[in-house]
């Protein structure tokens, strides 16, 4: 059994999401607790669980951020994610992993380990 883990989010009057990521909850059944301060009414539009890895895909002008904070490798299909878009990774210097950060094309899938993330920068319009 997973321990009660307590995660905290502010709300406002805009919409916005939150997320929480739960690395080592087991599968099966799981109870979900909210708790809110004060005499505000709050209106809950969606919830959602996925019993999945937390991959985040960040799409900017110039480039796509990858990253994998869970605990085990996950792989990417960058093709899938930004269709007719051509990545490549960022030229990085002798202290940034210059073998990771080659400069060099990225198209296809890629996979992260565990814990990191990848900054590709857009090639071409």
């Amino acid at each position: 059994m997973t321990p009660p883990q307590r995660f905290m989010t502010f709300v406002g009057r805009e919409d916005f999401a939150s997320a929480f990521y739960f690395p080592d909850a087991g599968a099966g059944e799981a109870d979900v607790e909210f708790s809110i301060e004060g005499a505000e009414a709050v209106l809950i539009s969606a919830v959602t669980a996925h019993a999945h890895a937390d991959a985040i895909v960040r799409e900017f002008d110039r480039g796509l951020v990858l990253a994998n904070p869970s605990a085990r490798p996950y792989e990417f299909d960058v093709a899938a994610l930004a269709p007719g878009g051509k990545f490549r990774r960022i030229q990085g210097s002798a202290l940034q992993d210059p073998k990771t950060n080659d400069g060099s094309a990225v198209a296809g899938k890629v996979t992260l380990g565990p814990k990191d993330a990848l900054f590709l920068v857009r090639d071409g319009p």
